[in-house]
């Protein structure tokens, strides 16, 4: 669930590129980062969410593997002894922040703690 009340700060990785801090607002803006018009959730902290666009695998669109957002998700999912299904993440992903509410998830700017380990 998107909160709309300000700009919120996400990482963006895209394939052979470096991360960036980006800044969206609003959800259409957050998918624009990704690139698709379906995004698939992945939560990989309690607070903290990954946006990918899965559904590129079924449309047909270019598929360009995103190895730094592989080895991120990867990585972060082994702490608690998880396994990213399908093993890579394609095209473009971008990291949240979220936080847990009576009403559900709620994203959030990304943690200044994952800010700097990602050295941005």
């Amino acid at each position: 669930m998107y909160e709309a009340s300000k700009p919120m700060k996400g990482i963006l990785f895209r394939p052979n590129q470096q991360p960036v801090l980006v800044e969206f607002t609003g959800w259409d803006d957050l998918l624009e980062h990704v690139g698709t018009d379906v995004l698939e959730p992945i939560s990989l902290r309690r607070n903290l969410v990954a946006y990918v666009d899965e559904e590129a695998r079924i449309r047909g669109t270019p598929i360009v593997v995103n190895h730094a957002a592989t080895q991120y998700v990867t990585t972060v999912l082994a702490e608690t002894d998880r396994v990213l299904m399908g093993g890579t993440i394609v095209n473009n992903m971008i990291l949240v922040g979220s936080r847990h509410t009576k009403d559900g998830e709620v994203e959030t700017d990304i943690p200044e703690t994952v800010i700097k380990s990602l050295g941005l």
